[in-house]
């Protein structure tokens, strides 16, 4: 690492996962959070036909990214069940994004509740149709360097319900529920706060999208052009 003149990463958390591991002078990495184009967000609410047939205007916890281990998924579905099994009307948990690899026993795990609903990987449009419908985004992964989906919601006004690990507590700012990813009950618990109280869903809506405006593309590149400019006198001194 004595070769590299400056890092530049999205999170705190990962800067201090770096100094940790790789021995590097703090301020030797930059932070560059990532953002979200408010622009780019399509303005539809209403859910494409194929997926209302789906949902059927049952309330819904949503999950959109990959299908992955590390995405905590079956504790996700172990915690929705938990959830609805104290409900006389019962929800649905909307699984969106695509396969990627280690993902049999999820796929599976799938299959044995009907009121969970894996919709495949969705378009930019659906996605965020997806987002905006939904009780909740929950997003509990076990690891993650970032947690764009946080964002995402937000930007939505969608309530959030993520993990207590890594960077997603960093991310969410307060803005979110957390849950001890490793505990389905937790996370049930959390789902049982979003669904029995509409004062504290419209309360997380609006603290994130307070929370959204600590992350600007503006603001990221100007860390990166300081981080290089930095970088390139560092290397041209004798």
């Amino acid at each position: 690492m004595q070769a590299v003149q400056h890092i530049i990463t999205v999170s705190h958390y990962v800067k201090r996962d770096i100094i940790k591991r790789m021995h590097v002078q703090p301020e030797k990495v930059s932070v560059a959070g990532n953002a979200i184009n408010l622009s780019s967000i399509p303005e539809e609410n209403q859910l494409p036909e194929r997926l209302q047939n789906k949902i059927q205007c049952t309330p819904y916890f949503l999950y959109v990214g990959a299908i992955h281990p590390r995405k905590n998924i079956l504790n996700l579905m172990k915690a929705f069940q938990i959830f609805n099994s104290g409900q006389t009307k019962p929800f649905k948990l909307v699984l969106a994004g695509r396969f990627a690899w280690k993902a049999g026993e999820i796929e599976a795990a799938m299959h044995l509740d009907s009121n969970i609903l894996y919709v495949g990987g969705v378009s930019e449009a659906e996605k965020y149709a997806l987002i905006r419908n939904a009780m909740a985004v929950t997003y509990v992964s076990l690891f993650e360097g970032f947690g764009i989906p946080i964002l995402e919601s937000m930007a939505c006004g969608t309530p959030v319900i993520t993990s207590t690990a890594t960077s997603m507590p960093e991310v969410a700012g307060g803005a979110a529920l957390l849950a001890d990813p490793c505990s389905p009950a937790e996370i049930a618990q959390m789902m049982s706060q979003i669904a029995e109280h509409p004062f504290l869903r419209q309360k997380l809506s609006e603290m994130g999208k307070v929370r959204l405006q600590a992350y600007s593309w503006h603001t990221s590149a100007e860390t990166i052009y300081q981080a290089l400019i930095k970088a390139v006198v560092h290397n041209e001194c004798p």
